[in-house]
């Protein structure tokens, strides 16, 4: 197993927001005020202290103890010892005999130094971001410096999902640690396939410990349904799961009940069996943290909750959709409110509130059929909808395979803009010929783009496979799946553009025109695909869904005159 040590620098200690990392000194001063004032609006009382880009987010620190903003979500407060202790002490005593630990992200904040008191004989430590890691690690007080030196802590630098693939390690311990899922990246580790990944590398008496918000009383609404979709992926994988009251609730899986149990006595012997000192922290707390009542309170919330919305799946991330629901209520934002509303409709009326334009105007055309050059716009908006919404598709299925999108979205945007070009190039010479006739050639060109997205659609659950195999086969596959879906997509360019110089526009009105349509369409699918359509009917079933726009576009050109 590789390992990769941290330095073993001090911490730098913040003063104000005059203690800028790097990346921020390096900065203009116009960067820098517009980084004031984004964080200001994230944490009004809080002062910026230092900011960093990585590959896989843009990270924030201000206040004093430090807060942390990813992406503009809150993540974590540190220092905060009590807080620390007591989290890390109620996961570890969750676990029957905690010999070997594997932490998948956050640990290194405060709770490693308390999960050491457990006199584990190893620690894996699991980090997606490591530039994320040390511009954190820069900041840790001496005492979590110290831990992560300690000889039974080793750092591992991969994504949590493909190191759990490809190792053959077991663990007593798994914590899962962290923010709610308003990222796909970490909706993708609380899904039922990621979840099934841990337990293949978990004891058979080892726990599982995930941590999501909930209720500290009644649980409705975007809660209940983030609660639900997170507590049906872990009962697909585990045959027990148990939960502690919320808000912050800690869901506690694994294989046997009497190892994986709430019975605060039990968690409370194990915790003074293992002859743990402290000043903060009792085993007499552990009666207050998993009261009976409270138990199964809010277990019977999450069950019942579970039984109305589907388990969380690669597929169909539905713990993003709620979480971001959630999130976007709290801060009272109206694009949060549509989107949550959007999310809230049944599938059926969902689909056909997004088919409803095209549906609409097909149905129009074969009552009286439409000019051809408005079907041409129809089709490039239709056609750029669906190209779009493949590409991300494409892209999702990838990160979700492999964990980490940015090192390869360079090459794999490529693929498609390739795929586009090559599309119209092949495409010029029947849009050049006068036969067939330019609706003919439309049509043709329509349902075969139909065809080819609709196959892609069927073929993404097959790419989940592709974890079992070397990176290369993954990039390989999809960065194929990808040029496919740019040549069908670039393959309309040529044609409509002759049917819409056909109708008398100059090259610079039809170039316009058609630019337009297309990229209104592409703007449609890029705000609904990722935040609605996916978590809400699963990526292959939107797949289908952009064919089906395509194919609508075909029957208008069909009946066009």
């Amino acid at each position: 197993m590789r390992t990769r040590r941290p330095s073993c620098r001090p911490a730098r200690r913040s003063r104000g927001s005059t203690s800028w990392s790097r990346s921020a000194r390096s900065s203009g001063p116009f960067d820098q005020a517009t980084e004031r004032l984004r964080f200001g609006a994230l944490s009004p009382a809080a002062p910026l202290v230092a900011v960093r880009d990585t590959p896989h987010a843009h990270l924030a620190l201000g206040g004093d103890p430090l807060q942390l903003w990813e992406n503009g979500a809150f993540s974590a407060t540190f220092p905060d010892p009590y807080a620390s202790e007591t989290l890390a002490h109620l996961a570890a005593s969750l676990a029957e005999s905690p010999r070997r630990v594997l932490a998948l992200g956050g640990v290194e904040r405060g709770l490693l130094r308390f999960l050491l008191r457990h006199s584990p004989e190893r620690v894996d430590l699991v980090v997606t971001d490591p530039l994320a890691f040390s511009f954190v690690r820069d900041r840790l007080p001496r005492e979590d410096l110290r831990a992560l030196l300690d000889p039974r802590v080793h750092v591992v630098a991969d994504d949590p999902r493909r190191f759990l693939s490809r190792t053959r390690e077991t663990w007593d311990l798994v914590l899962l640690l962290g923010p709610d899922p308003v990222t796909l990246g970490r909706a993708r580790l609380l899904t039922e396939e990621s979840f099934r990944t841990v337990s293949a590398r978990l004891a058979p008496r080892g726990a599982l410990v995930v941590s999501l918000r909930t209720a500290s009383a009644a649980m409705t609404g975007a809660t209940a349904a983030l609660g639900g979709s997170v507590f049906g992926a872990l009962r697909a994988a585990f045959p027990v799961v148990r939960a502690t009251p919320g808000p912050d609730t800690l869901l506690v899986a694994g294989f046997d009940g009497s190892a994986v149990t709430l019975d605060p006595a039990v968690v409370a012997r194990r915790f003074r069996d293992r002859r743990i000192a402290s000043d903060a922290f009792v085993p007499e707390l552990f009666p207050l943290f998993l009261e009976p009542g409270n138990v199964a309170r809010i277990e019977a919330a999450l069950a019942e909750a579970s039984r109305r919305v589907p388990p969380s799946r690669d597929d169909r991330p539905v713990s993003l959709l709620h979480a971001l629901a959630r999130r976007q209520r709290e801060t009272a934002s109206l694009a949060g409110r549509a989107f949550g509303a959007l999310g809230r409709l049944t599938a059926p009326l969902l689909v056909a509130l997004v088919l409803l334009p095209s549906a609409a105007f097909a149905v129009r055309a074969l009552v009286a059929p439409a000019p051809l050059r408005r079907a041409a716009l129809h089709a490039a908006a239709a056609t750029g909808a669906g190209g779009m919404a493949l590409s991300f598709l494409l892209l999702l299925s990838y990160q979700t395979r492999e964990g980490a999108l940015y090192g390869a979205l360079g090459a794999l945007t490529a693929a498609f803009m390739l795929g586009l070009a090559a599309g119209a190039a092949g495409s010029h010479r029947i849009a050049s010929s006068r036969t067939p006739s330019p609706r003919a050639a439309l049509l043709v060109v329509l349902l075969a783009t139909a065809t080819a997205f609709a196959a892609m659609a069927l073929l993404l659950p097959a790419l989940a496979s592709l974890s079992a195999f070397p990176p290369a086969v993954a990039f390989g596959a999809h960065a194929g799946l990808l040029l496919l879906a740019g040549i069908t997509t670039g393959s309309l360019f040529p044609v409509a553009a002759r049917v819409l110089l056909d109708s008398g526009e100059s090259a610079g009105a039809a170039a316009a025109h058609f630019e337009a349509a297309d990229h209104l369409g592409a703007a449609f699918a890029a705000l609904l695909a990722g935040v609605v359509l996916v978590p809400a009917l699963g990526m292959r079933n939107t797949g289908l869904l952009a064919a089906a726009l395509v194919l609508l576009a075909a029957t208008a050109a069909a009946r066009a005159r």
